[in-house]
This record gives C-alpha cells, structure tokens and sequence, in this order.
C-alpha cells in the first residue's frame, strides 16, 4: 500500500477530518490534501501528521520505512517534567536537611549560652518541626505519584 493511502486510511480509522488533523499538525488543510494525494511533502510534514494518527510506521519505499520518532509539545512537556521532578524533590530534601541542621545548631548554641526558650520560641520550635515533618509527608507522596506517572523505580538518592 502507498504511503498516501496508509495515511488516509489512518486518518479515516479514528474518524478525523482533513481540517482537524490539520488543525492538530499545525500544518495547512491543503498540506493533508497533498499528503493524501502523493505529492511531495516534506518528512517533517509526514512526521507531523503521522504522530496524529494510529501508525508506527510507513513504507516509503518497498525496502525504506519510516517509524514516528517526533514528540508534539505537550509529549515533550510531560517528559521533561518526569526528567525534573526527581531533582526538585532531591533539592527540597536537600534544604529540608539543612534546616534541620540549623535548627539543631541554634538549639546547642542557646544551651552553650546558658539561654532558655521561651513559650513563644518553644511553640515556634514546635511548629518547625510540625511544618517540615509534613513536607517530608508530602514529598513522599508527590513521589510515589512521579514513580506510578512515568512508571519507573528513579527517585531521590538516599542520603546517608
């Protein structure tokens, strides 16, 4: 079968017009028209509307065939974001640490002093620790959703 009629058989298989899968390409209506037609298009063309429609691949030749290795915008975002999620939870845990650091040093350096905290001061301390022990909850939980969203077992080193 010709590449013009693999695409138009596709794009008739999941109920789409010309218009709206150029609409969905970006490409004109008449670039479709060309494509089902056999005119020349370019393979930028072919891979923007290929990635529209249910096909791995065309035959461009008897012996030459093209898979769909082209990603649309909103593809490529949902990827990136699966890529970055694991270095911003690894950052806040980073910072989470620190100030748990500091929160410990500030403790020694009052005791060193020979300084007591006050209500005020002990109720601060208290919600400190209410405050980060629920980021640490929430973290998590914002893991285990990156994990079961882009299904793999990456996720924040362990720190030790």
């Amino acid at each position: 079968m010709l590449i013009h009629d693999q695409l138009r058989l596709a794009r008739e298989q999941i109920g789409l017009s010309q218009a709206k899968l150029a609409a969905l390409t970006g490409l004109s209506r008449n670039q479709i028209v060309r494509a089902e037609a056999g005119e020349n298009i370019t393979l930028d063309t072919l891979r923007r509307i290929m990635v529209h429609l249910p096909l791995e691949e065309v035959t461009l030749l008897e012996r030459v065939k093209m898979k769909v290795d082209y990603l649309n915008p909103a593809e490529k975002m949902f990827f990136g974001i699966g890529e970055t999620l694991p270095l911003l939870i690894r950052a806040t845990l980073t910072v989470m640490n620190l100030a748990m650091v500091a929160k410990t040093e500030m403790a020694m350096a009052q005791v060193a002093e020979g300084r007591t905290m006050n209500e005020k001061e002990q109720a601060e301390d208290s919600n400190l620790d209410v405050l980060l022990a629920q980021i640490a909850v929430s973290l998590g939980a914002v893991e285990m959703m990156r994990k079961e969203l882009y299904k793999d077992d990456s996720g924040p080193a362990k720190e030790g």
